[in-house]
């Protein structure tokens, strides 16, 4: 609590509670075990009696009440020493986002403090908060510490954990399988307001308005080295409407807008933001989650697929017009007719196509992961896929990696999603390779053409003058026989010149 006249804090200042939660045992004990020796005993005991003033199976706001009664619970004298305590005491709750405190202010007087209360995190996300967890390695030591994350962990067992050979199915029923909701039972009223989420939960992610200052701040003790800095930034609308900038651009969640504003040189010796710094580092971290993201798809599609196998038949094969037809390639030559090889690349997946084009070889990895890239990440259907593989084979193009995604880039972002759609796309493309290279051999022709205009040569002839044919005559520059000019002569020239400069 940010107070500077505790004049302003006296017991006949009136205060309210809101709530809107309950504490269960788990989270007891963690306030007790992990958050009591991090703020104390004292801060604890203050956050139990705010959380007290509402029955314990509601929640909402409490009746307005003096702060000389909450001094009294407490056990805080009603003086100067007391209020000190008291907003000490506070300022300890908001550092680990336990607390918010307002105040209302009528004119120049303040008519009253509001209190919110947060639920203290679960067990996975207070161990996963650098800063807390740090803290408490500080107050605890780092065996101290470890032991407390071990107590709230529970093993079952072997038997908790499938094992390599097992699968894990999902066979929960779903709401709308197990109740039946009849025509009557639809109320035409509105539903109730629903009770608004917890603010330290909702914080998790980006909002609509991005983070509040409040909400970055929490996650900043006051004994941290970058707190000062962070609150000049979040001061600053304008600053914090950068950073907001910044974490919705690169979809940051707020604990890692707040590890990055945590990091070594992210503010000057002054204090001053380093927002270049940000942005980089802000930009690494998506790029990043993209391709854990796109890590994890292919390995579940992966996973997927060995299991279904080769079962996994398409249900109804789909014919192709004649319009669209492509080439039997000369490899597959008195295998199939035209119609069953379109209808092959039509109704087959790409996996299977990609290794009849590759036999007797195996499909280098590189491609493979390249088409699988464009399957599951680019979501490609196999169809667009069969006519790429055909389209690159036909024209003796390039497998390399980076060629492949280029290709999968402008199909991905043409929007490509059918079989006639892909043929028309790579047909386009065919007929401008064609001229391109059409235009160059023209160009090529045409030099031979001018080169061959020049006379010939016999085979093994020298280099030089054709035979019986003489030296050419040079002419030579001689010296003259004109007397040499005199002294008159010269001082006569300079003269000259001297009254042709002066016009």
């Amino acid at each position: 609590m940010k107070v500077t006249n505790l004049l302003q804090l006296t017991e006949h200042h009136r205060y309210v509670v809101s709530r809107r939660f309950g504490l269960s045992p788990l989270d007891s004990r963690l306030l007790w075990t992990a958050y009591q020796p991090m703020i104390g005993g004292t801060a604890v005991a203050l956050y139990t009696t705010l959380y007290s003033s509402l029955a314990s199976d509601a929640v909402g706001d409490c009746d307005a009440g003096t702060l000389g009664q909450l001094f009294l619970a407490c056990g805080l004298p009603p003086n100067e020493r007391g209020r000190k305590q008291l907003v000490d005491e506070t300022a300890k709750l908001e550092a680990v986002g336990l607390l918010q405190s307002f105040r209302r202010m009528d004119g120049d007087e303040v008519a009253a403090y509001e209190f919110r209360l947060q639920p203290p995190l679960r067990p996975d996300q207070f161990f996963g908060v650098h800063h807390l967890w740090l803290l408490l390695q500080e107050k605890l030591g780092p065996n101290g510490a470890e032991a407390v994350r071990r107590s709230f962990a529970a093993d079952g067992g072997a038997m908790t954990r499938p094992a390599e050979h097992e699968t894990l199915e999902d066979i929960s029923a779903p709401f709308y399988e197990v109740f039946r909701m009849t025509v009557g039972a639809v109320s035409a009223e509105e539903p109730p307001e629903p009770v608004e989420p917890s603010a330290a939960l909702a914080g998790g992610e980006f909002g609509r308005d991005g983070f509040r200052g409040d909400e970055l701040l929490r996650r900043f003790p006051r004994s941290h080295a970058h707190r000062r800095a962070v609150e000049r930034l979040v001061a600053d609308p304008a600053r914090l409407a950068e950073l907001n900038y910044h974490a919705g651009r690169f979809e940051l969640t707020l604990k890692q807008t707040v590890s990055l504003l945590d990091e070594d040189g992210m503010f000057a010796a002054n204090g001053e933001w380093a927002a270049d710094r940000f942005q980089a580092r802000a930009a690494e971290v998506y790029r990043g989650s993209n391709e854990q993201a796109m890590r994890r798809e292919r390995t579940t599609h992966k996973q997927a697929a060995a299991r279904e196998g080769e079962a996994s038949a398409l249900a109804a094969e789909r014919d192709v017009s004649a319009p669209y037809w492509l080439e039997v390639p000369e490899q597959f030559q008195g295998q199939c007719d035209v119609r069953q090889y379109n209808a092959m690349l039509a109704n087959s997946p790409y996996t299977r196509v990609l290794k009849m084009f590759f036999q007797p070889s195996a499909v280098p990895t590189a491609v493979e992961e390249a088409f699988l890239t464009m399957k599951v990440n680019y979501q490609l259907p196999d169809e667009v896929l069969n006519v790429m593989i055909h389209y690159i084979r036909a024209n003796d193009l390039d497998w390399k990696r980076n060629y492949l995604d280029a290709i999968a880039g402008n199909v991905a972002g043409k929007r490509i999603r059918s079989f006639e759609n892909a043929v028309t796309y790579f047909r386009k493309a065919e007929q401008s390779r064609s001229g391109a290279g059409a235009a160059g051999r023209n160009g090529g022709d045409a030099g031979n053409a001018a080169a061959g205009a020049a006379p010939q040569r016999a085979p093994g002839a020298r280099r030089g003058r054709p035979p019986g044919t003489a030296k050419p005559v040079i002419p030579v520059a001689k010296s003259s026989d004109s007397p040499e000019a005199t002294e008159e002569d010269i001082m006569r020239m300079m003269e000259m010149a001297k009254r042709l400069t002066n016009g």
